[in-house]
This record gives structure tokens, sequence and C-alpha cells, in this order.
């Protein structure tokens, strides 16, 4: 009769390490890929993010969590509304140039271009401050103010329908973009940045 091995008397070593195990780094043995810069398993990381909250970096890679103001939200519904407004005026000018009626063909084609470029610009600036990204900061400002003069000529036009809105767009917008709460979100303090 033939010896049958039990399980009992098997010891069984994988060499796999678990989550909070310390393994030397040489000690891999083909279970899974080693962890050659560290001592220990990596431990499990878990960042919700919605749609109110800011993710930004804090000590040891984890994410730390805070409130958006509502300031921020008004600037970048602004800056997408301005967004809009221009794809609305691109879309006019592409139609007005597909059916010859635009002053010259070129200059109908130029127009078109340089909107869906504005419009992309623009929308990119909307979400760059819906997300808390610092460099959409400038181009949010000069967008404000770049509104806010195309209304003041449209007032002195007496063009009421379209300078009214623009320039309560501009006005809103800008005091949105430079509200302390809007700032301090897009900036951060003064202890978050290391002098150079």
């Amino acid at each position: 009769m033939a010896t049958v091995a039990r399980v009992n008397d098997i010891e069984l070593d994988q060499g796999c390490q678990g989550r909070r195990d310390d393994v030397p780094s040489n000690a891999g043995r083909g279970c899974r890929a080693g962890i050659d810069d560290q001592q220990r398993s990596h431990a499990p990381r878990v960042m919700v993010c919605g749609p109110l909250a800011v993710c930004g970096p804090m000590s040891g890679g984890m994410q730390e969590m805070r409130e958006r103001p509502v300031t921020l939200l008004v600037a970048a519904s602004v800056q997408a509304a301005e967004s809009l407004g221009v794809l609305a005026a691109t879309v006019i000018t592409a139609v007005d140039t597909a059916s010859g009626r635009s002053y010259q063909v070129s200059s109908g084609v130029a127009l078109t271009a340089i909107g869906l470029g504005t419009t992309v610009a623009l929308g990119a600036a909307a979400a760059g401050i819906a997300r808390v990204r610092r460099w959409s900061r400038t181009p949010a400002l000069l967008t404000q103010l770049f509104v806010g003069i195309v209304a003041i000529y449209l007032l002195e036009a007496h063009r009421y329908d379209w300078g009214v809105p623009l320039i309560l767009l501009a006005v809103v917008g800008l005091a949105s973009i430079l509200a302390p709460p809007t700032l301090r979100a897009l900036v951060g303090k003064p202890s978050d940045h290391p002098r150079r």
C-alpha cells in the first residue's frame, strides 16, 4: 500500500505579503511584484470627491477634503455662461458664413475659427475654476474685464438688450472671482507655499 500525504503534515508558505506584514525587499518569491522602495505593504487609500468637495494634497500622499465656497461655484457658472454665449455667437457666424450672408467668406471662416477657439478656452477656464486650479484665476479675471469692456461698448451703442446682461455677468463674475473665499480656495493661505 502506498503512503498518502496528509494536508496536516504540509506547511504552506506562499511568501506573499499581507497588509500589515513586514517583508524585506528581497524576500519576494514570485507571488506578486515586490516592493523595492519600502519595507512593508501599502495601506489602502480611499478618496471620495463629490461635486462640492475640493481634494488637495496632504502629508503622506493622502488627500484632504474641504468644501468649495459658493463664490467659487458662482465664478465657474458665470465663466461657463460666457463660454456658451461665445458658442452661440460662433454658431450664428458659421450659419451666416455658410448661407453667404457674411461680409466676406474668408472673414466669416476666420471669425468662426476664432469663436471656436475662444469657446474652448473659456470652457477650460470654467472647468479649472470648478476644479480649483490655480492657473484658471487669471484667464477668468481677464475674461470678466473683456466682457465688461464689450458691454460698455454695447451700452454706448444703445444695445441694452445685449449690454445689460453682459455688464451684469461681468460684475458678478469679477466680484465672485475676487471674493476672499474664492481667492483662498484658488491661491491658498500664505503658509501653504514656501518662500523663495
